[in-house]
């Protein structure tokens, strides 16, 4: 097993803040309204986390937000964790200003990846790449867990799993579509017709079982590519205990 990595981990409210970042494919992006004078104004977006654990989101210049960040690109973005009491479990608030991606051929991938149905706009002139650059970090892990965390502390440092992560999505589709039905079924209590990879990273990996995104959290961070081969492997040793 890989050893763990203590500037992947300097805090454990800071290791809840990522992962919690990771799990959620959508969130509440809240944009200062120009039409009624700088009010905010929330909208449900689909997102994607970045390498820098930063969103990105797949917007139109026709939507009320993105007429708002281009006036004004200071925004937040509220994830929550699913729950039927809110504040009795983990949310996280990210604070920055939002900016125009260049078009980018394996981010739009990697999108795609996790939104299928996004290919039906995806060519769309009136559609863009945002980021949030993520200045400010509020994390709330139940009652009692309160924390502002710096950007520099929740942004994971760059790694070889970065620059390998397409790599490694082709090939444990091509060659190892079982272990992923495996994993669904031993960890998730789903058996689908159907697992792919849809993302990798050091916390964790994304599955689409039957259309459904289900997350996999890895026992320690990683950052190689063989470190991701060798909890890969462990992981389906133990869920068969």
């Amino acid at each position: 097993m890989p050893e763990p990595l203590s500037n992947l981990m300097p805090k454990p409210w800071i290791t809840q803040a990522r992962r919690l970042a990771r799990s959620q494919g959508s969130g509440l992006l809240s944009t200062l309204s120009q039409k009624l004078g700088g009010y905010p104004f929330g909208s449900a977006v689909n997102l994607i986390m970045d390498t820098d654990l930063s969103p990105v989101f797949f917007i139109s210049t026709l939507a009320e937000h993105t007429r708002n960040l281009l006036a004004d690109p200071r925004a937040s973005l509220t994830l929550i964790e699913p729950s039927e009491d809110v504040q009795a479990h983990a949310r996280l608030t990210l604070i920055g200003q939002a900016s125009c991606m260049k078009e980018d051929r394996a981010l739009r991938a990697r999108y795609l990846n996790y939104f299928p149905d996004a290919h039906e706009y995806s060519d769309m002139h009136d559609f863009s790449f945002w980021k949030l650059n993520v200045e400010h970090v509020r994390f709330i892990g139940g009652f009692g867990s309160i924390h502002w965390i710096k950007a520099a502390e929740y942004t994971p440092p760059t790694c070889e799993l970065d620059r390998m992560q397409s790599a490694i999505i082709s090939h444990m589709n091509k060659d190892h579509h079982l272990a992923l039905v495996h994993y669904c079924q031993q960890i998730h209590r789903v058996t689908p017709s159907n697992a792919e990879m849809i993302g990798i990273d050091e916390d964790g990996f994304d599955l689409l079982a039957d259309g459904k995104k289900l997350r996999f959290d890895f026992p320690v961070p990683i950052l190689t590519a063989q470190a991701a081969r060798d909890v890969l492997m462990s992981m389906a040793r133990d869920t068969q205990c």
